[in-house]
């Protein structure tokens, strides 16, 4: 667990799990980051959102420093902004213009969507806090391109495109755009 020192605002601690068996006995070879802290407290969502608590997750080959810090910063943002939410299928630019997430990569916003691994999927039968049920929410870098066609199309139509490029849910910094920019 990297626990969060001097916080800044709320606490968030990223828990580290590493490669292994899991929990039904199926192996993954990749770490797996979830945020602890974030449903401490409600996001201030519109009625019809299902979810009012949260936590976010991030497949990575190997945990480094800036994924912790990334997971940490999106875990805060709805406890410390007015207006900023996450739900499955919801989407976020970084910066206004879309700033580049890593180092010399394309992928510059965040689409949430509910875990494809196992059981995370689940967790929310299994967690609540004060009587609300806590969604996992898988956080996927996306290209500026692609955030535009899920806001022009659905973020259904999104995960179709996503399976027939077999997207990976390991991150991938130097992806390339599934969509062309207009």
């Amino acid at each position: 667990m990297d626990r969060e020192e001097d916080p800044d605002g709320p606490a968030i601690d990223v828990y580290v799990f590493e490669p292994g068996e899991d929990g039904r006995g199926k192996e993954r070879d990749f770490y797996t980051l979830v945020t602890g802290g974030m449903s401490d407290k409600r996001m201030r969502v519109p009625k019809e959102v299902e979810f009012r608590r949260a936590e976010l997750v991030l497949y990575v080959d190997k945990p480094t420093d800036e994924q912790i810090g990334l997971l940490r910063w999106l875990a805060r943002l709805p406890l410390v902004q007015e207006g900023t939410w996450y739900s499955p299928g919801t989407t976020m630019t970084n910066g206004n213009p879309p700033r580049p997430i890593f180092d010399g990569s394309d992928l510059s916003c965040y689409l949430f969507l509910e875990p494809v691994v196992g059981r995370d999927s689940t967790l929310h039968d299994k967690l609540d806090v004060d009587g609300d049920p806590v969604a996992l929410l898988w956080v996927v870098p996306i290209t500026e391109a692609e955030c535009q066609y899920i806001l022009d199309r659905s973020p259904d139509d999104f995960l179709d495109l996503l399976d027939r490029k077999k997207h990976p849910f390991v991150l991938d910094k130097g992806r390339r755009s599934y969509v062309r920019a207009k």
